[in-house]
């Protein structure tokens, strides 16, 4: 039975080991001598090979580890991802009552506003008058009689007048008949 020299090398990263056999170039004799070494040789050859495995083992452990975690971070995402769409679908909803809404007010502003301007607009005439008469003495006809006096101040819906008599009187322009 012929016996073979094994040698172990190191080359590289990505072939980290190369086996070598070699036929020995000896006598028998010598061969039992060498035997010796030879089992040395497989020995190592073996405990390389099982500290080999463990270490895949380990790193086959991690990655299922690492994947298990991965799959529940996914899923995890998945059902945050359900939930946010079937919240912004309630909202579009919302979005889409809102903006009926608004429109319909609109149209219902614009109408009152344009009401608004049409009573306003004799007043507006009548402000722009007394503006004009501020530190000038006016007469003022109403309903309720003439007031004579110096126009003081002219707000939205109404006039200041100071009378003779130091008092002031405050008229609704709506109860205005005319001015002199």
């Amino acid at each position: 039975m012929a016996s073979y020299k094994v040698k172990l090398k190191k080359l590289n990263k990505s072939h980290p080991y190369k086996f070598e056999i070699k036929q020995p170039k000896c006598s028998h004799r010598d061969i039992k001598r060498k035997n010796k070494h030879l089992r040395r040789a497989l020995e190592r050859l073996k405990a390389f090979v099982i500290r080999a495995i463990r270490r895949l083992y380990q790193r086959i452990e991690a990655v299922e580890s690492t994947n298990e975690t991965q799959q529940t971070q996914i899923n995890g995402l998945y059902a945050t991802m359900s939930q946010l769409t079937n919240t912004v679908n309630v909202l579009s909803g919302q979005v889409t009552t809102f903006t009926a809404a608004v429109s319909s007010l609109s149209g219902t502003v614009a109408t009152l506003q344009n009401d608004v301007n049409v009573l306003l607009s004799p007043i507006r005439g009548l402000i722009t008058l007394l503006e004009s008469r501020i530190g000038t003495t006016v007469s003022i006809d109403t309903d309720a009689g003439t007031i004579t006096g110096t126009v003081q101040s002219v707000g939205v819906d109404y006039v200041e007048i100071l009378e003779p008599t130091n008092a002031i009187v405050f008229i609704p322009l709506s109860s205005v008949n005319y001015v002199i």
